[in-house]
């Protein structure tokens, strides 16, 4: 399986950006903002406090997930734009 796939060290990696980041920083934050949307008029500065923080976690998320995923592509567009010249 490994020889059908030229580079998956790089293929691997791009789904570990695009899909490690989405369910460690982003997904997590905006579940627990739909599940506290209904108690959002309670504690007005929890509320604050908690949406505060889970967009900041988001950002970040976003931030890694561009990052990783530029600079994987980046790597493949290396390697697979030059000619592999070492199975001569």
């Amino acid at each position: 399986m490994v020889v059908t796939i030229p580079r998956l060290e790089l293929m691997i990696s791009l789904i570990g950006s695009l899909a490690s980041s989405m369910l460690a920083f982003i997904l997590p934050p905006i579940l627990e903002l739909v599940h506290l949307w209904p108690s959002r008029h309670s504690i007005r500065w929890f509320w604050f406090l908690v949406f505060t923080k889970h967009m900041v976690i988001i950002f970040i998320g976003f931030i890694s997930f561009l990052g990783g995923t530029v600079a994987t592509l980046m790597q493949l567009i290396e390697a697979f734009g030059k000619p592999d010249t070492s199975s001569s």
